[in-house]
């Protein structure tokens, strides 16, 4: 049974008339060999010349991230006190790690 992977991109720019993000760029390579799981997209992004770029984090903090615990969501090799990242009290859960990597994007994606 083959299964079809989409992504799909959406991409708003906001505070000015249109016009004026004409040079306002983005690009996601393809996946090469897609399948079920994780997948990993690159690409670039930027503005034209002049203008401010702003990336919006989200992450999901419902009820379905209080577990399972125990993760070393921050990738040092130990589950620790470390990997509370939202102060909780509950160490290396879901919203943790969902943390932890947001703040790894964020080391990532500078300006170049």
């Amino acid at each position: 049974m083959a299964w079809a992977v989409a992504v799909g991109v959406t991409v708003a720019v906001l505070g000015a008339a249109p016009a004026a993000h004409a040079d306002a760029a983005i690009a996601i390579d393809p996946p090469d060999n897609a399948v079920a799981g994780s997948v990993k997209l690159t690409g670039t992004a930027g503005a034209g010349p002049g203008q401010l770029t702003s990336v919006l984090y989200v992450y999901d903090a419902t009820k379905s991230t209080d577990g399972p615990a125990g993760s070393d969501c921050t990738g040092n090799g130990l589950v620790n006190a470390a990997d509370d990242l939202n102060g909780d009290g509950t160490v290396g859960d879901v919203l943790d790690c969902e943390i932890s990597g947001l703040g790894a994007q964020r080391t990532v994606c500078r300006p170049a």
